[in-house]
């Protein structure tokens, strides 16, 4: 199996523009997934032998854990389809582990305003952005300067399956990029506009690292991560008032139910929007 999950990888990179990140999260599993049956060929793989791996994980892995690798065997046997090695996928015939569904932990508004207050221009410029737009990390960190119109005030965000989609930013995240930008030695357009110790684009991690830090600075509860912002963006704007489908086409959804999931509206909040909007309650 090996030599077919190499091509699929690099046809799910060339074809699909796989990130880095889900590239090797697909290698790691699928390397797993063949090393369990080392000699089977593709064409013998059949769904008891997916429910033997997945029952095998079950001792040392988290649900969540085995529905992604589940994915990636999936995502490959149905490639295996469409290029003539299989006739049909044996995954279609395994059901998806049950996932819990907690509620993402997004911030208060005064937590968010107390992260937005770093010395350090870029540092204060990443997380304004984080939190006025709701981009994801990976988004952010391959921002580039052309992506970025300060007149309009409205970052070009090229999201997941190479879909790009216009998200609007504030005063004063227009203020901490202009000051950012100003810094740059090199603001040609395909320049990145986060950048780290050596000029280069700012490595995921180190803005993991650095969100957590200031996270602890400002005594948030919980472990402090860039996603936070993401929730609390789509959060704070529902409870403004802002429309859910319009918050759905700014954090780049594909479905309505996901935008939902991501904003957190406390139930004093939802109780005086009933009073407000309900007509027998309005009547009361």
């Amino acid at each position: 199996m090996l030599p077919l999950i190499q091509q699929f990888l690099e046809y799910q990179q060339k074809i699909r523009h796989m990130s880095v990140h889900t590239h090797d999260a697909y290698l790691n599993d699928l390397s797993q997934f063949q090393a369990y049956f080392p000699n089977a060929e593709i064409s013998s793989i059949n769904h008891r032998h997916i429910r033997q791996f997945l029952a095998h994980l079950k001792k040392d892995h988290q649900t969540s854990s085995m529905a992604r690798k589940l994915s990636a065997i999936r995502s490959f046997l149905r490639w295996c389809v469409q290029e003539s090695h299989l006739e049909t996928s044996p995954a279609d015939l395994i059901d998806n582990p049950k996932l819990p569904k907690p509620l993402p932990k997004s911030l208060s508004v005064d937590e968010a305003f107390a992260l937005c207050e770093p010395d350090d221009i870029r540092d204060k410029a990443l997380i304004e952005l984080l939190y006025a737009t709701g981009i994801r990390i990976s988004e952010l960190v391959s921002l580039k300067i052309k992506q970025v119109d300060l007149s309009a005030q409205i970052v070009r965000v090229m999201g997941k399956g190479q879909k790009e989609r216009l998200v609007p930013f504030h005063d004063q995240c227009k203020e901490a990029l202009e000051k950012l930008i100003r810094t740059l030695p090199n603001t040609e357009p395909e320049s990145p506009v986060f950048r780290g110790s050596r000029g280069k684009q700012i490595d995921v991690r180190v803005v993991r690292r650095m969100v957590g830090d200031y996270g602890k600075k400002a005594g948030i509860t919980g472990s402090m991560h860039p996603h936070r912002f993401r929730h609390a963006f789509a959060t704070h704007l529902l409870e403004s008032g802002a429309d859910l489908r319009a918050i759905q086409e700014m954090l780049g959804h594909a479905s309505i139910s996901t935008t939902q999931r991501y904003t957190q509206v406390n139930l004093d909040y939802l109780m005086k929007m009933y009073d407000k909007s309900h007509p027998h309650a309005k009547q009361k």
